[in-house]
């Protein structure tokens, strides 16, 4: 039995160790990819199937820089989510420009872009939403794949060109003149580390009653996250006609309450540049939960009709998207390891199997003796008293028990039934001398030369007892 229990100890022990390294139930993922692919998570797949549900067009998946891209012939929005844009100067410009022509950019990104366009409203050679800027025709809209976008020959030179754009009257009617960007851009945004933050609108139908709750999650645990916030403002210094039109709250370490907007929109002539610092609230942990979709449902209602752009060329630039892995997986996927590992399984179990087992034979079990001095004087006492006609022998019995207590008790070498031994063992025990009196004058009657009763040896054994407990 004993056996039998160490091998199936032996064998749960086993299995929690392999479900223990293996991890239970689906082996997810907690890095921040950002990729559409990814159904971890914070990946965007279930962002990247409901995106055509926003927009009227069709969705195209972006492999260029928009710098190497001829944005003309579409119509509708780019849509760029990740770490950091990973967008250069040219790039910025020419979404600048595109969205100048009545598109929409929204670039949500965890960190800010280091260059924004300088837009000064009131030198753009045309007036917002007034003059009609030139737009890709519909045979050139629809040669472009489904798919993908690939490198078209680009013939904005006005765009490439713009920071040497001569002054004067024929850089009045290029309709893609952008101004010398702001070098000394004021401080328009803050990171702060914080536990949650508190994402509203501020303005209707977008803002609702109660703030939505975002933490960055991690095997159930919420953690600390370094949020990027923007100032609106100081970027209006940069963009007087910028838009706060999503807020955040959050606390800091110390209870110092940090404050921002997280979602601002830059009008660029007749169209808009958003910027989302918070794309984590755009990831699958969260739109698969009800409060977390509504929130994206109203950040995605911001985006304009027509062809969706997804941006998937300047995301070489991030942190490239690795699964995670358990420890046992990566064993597992060595030939080497992975037999080293059944061969430490193995020969723990071979062992409790064949050197488990007792060697030796079992010593038996000895009960310790036991003192029945009791149990025997009982038996001989019954013995005694069963034989009614030898009355006299067990009172002569108690008679020189009784002598011997006195000679251990008192002292009394060679104590007598006389008046002088009742007196002196008066003195020494505390009783009155008429009790001693009477006990020794039963002591006597054994030496009478008449028959002793069975009542008499009763009395006597009670007055006996009696003495024994008065002197003890």
């Amino acid at each position: 039995m004993q056996r039998l229990l160490l091998i199936g100890g032996a064998v749960l022990l086993i299995a929690a160790l392999v479900i223990g390294l293996r991890g239970s139930g689906k082996n997810w993922s907690w890095y921040l990819s950002y990729a559409h692919e990814d159904n971890n998570p914070y990946g965007m797949s279930v962002l990247y199937d409901l995106l055509p549900a926003y927009n009227a067009g069709e969705r195209r998946m972006v492999t260029q820089a928009p710098a190497e891209l001829d944005l003309r012939a579409y119509s509708g929005t780019f849509f760029s989510i990740g770490h950091n844009a990973g967008l250069s100067r040219e790039d910025m410009d020419s979404l600048a420009a595109w969205a100048a022509l009545g598109n929409t950019v929204f670039l949500a990104h965890e960190t800010l872009p280091e260059y924004l366009p300088g837009m000064d409203t009131s030198q753009v050679p045309f007036s917002m939403g007034s003059v009609q800027a030139p737009l890709a025709d519909s045979s050139t809209a629809s040669s472009a794949s489904p798919d993908s976008i690939t490198a078209h020959s680009n013939n904005w030179d006005s765009i490439k060109a713009h920071n040497e754009q001569p002054s004067g009257e024929d850089s009045l009617t290029d309709p893609f003149y952008l101004v010398e960007p702001i070098q000394e851009q004021p401080d328009w945004h803050l990171e702060e580390e914080l536990l949650a933050l508190r994402l509203n609108f501020s303005q209707p139908p977008f803002k609702t009653t109660e703030d939505h709750k975002l933490v960055f999650r991690v095997y159930n645990k919420d953690q600390p996250f370094l949020w990027s916030l923007i100032q609106p403002d100081s970027l209006r210094v940069v963009f007087p006609q910028v838009r706060a039109l999503g807020l955040a709250e959050g606390r800091a370490a110390d209870q110092q309450k940090i404050q921002g907007a997280n979602l601002v929109e830059l009008p660029v002539g007749r169209g808009r540049i958003l910027l989302f610092t918070t794309p984590m609230a755009l990831s699958n942990f969260y739109l698969v939960q009800p409060d977390g979709r509504d929130y994206a449902e109203r950040v995605l209602s911001h985006l304009a009709p027509g062809d969706l752009l997804w941006d998937a060329g300047t995301r070489k630039t991030t942190t490239p998207y690795q699964p995670a892995e358990s420890p046992l997986r990566f064993v597992l996927n060595h030939p080497a390891l992975r037999m080293a590992w059944y061969l430490l399984l193995l020969i723990p179990l071979l062992y409790l199997v064949f050197r488990s087992r007792r060697r030796q034979a079992a010593i038996p079990l000895l009960n310790p003796k036991t003192n029945q001095s009791l149990e025997y004087l009982n038996t001989v006492a019954k013995l005694y008293y069963q034989q009614r006609s030898d009355h006299r022998a067990i009172g002569e019995m108690m008679r020189e028990q009784f002598m011997g207590f006195l000679r251990e008790r008192f002292h009394l070498r060679q104590p007598g039934l006389t008046e002088e031994t009742a007196l002196r063992l008066s003195s020494l025990s505390g009783l009155d001398a008429e009790s001693v009196r009477s006990l020794f004058s039963r002591l006597r009657e054994l030496d009478a030369g008449y028959e002793f009763q069975d009542y008499s040896l009763l009395r006597l054994h009670r007055e006996l007892q009696q003495f024994y407990q008065k002197c003890t």
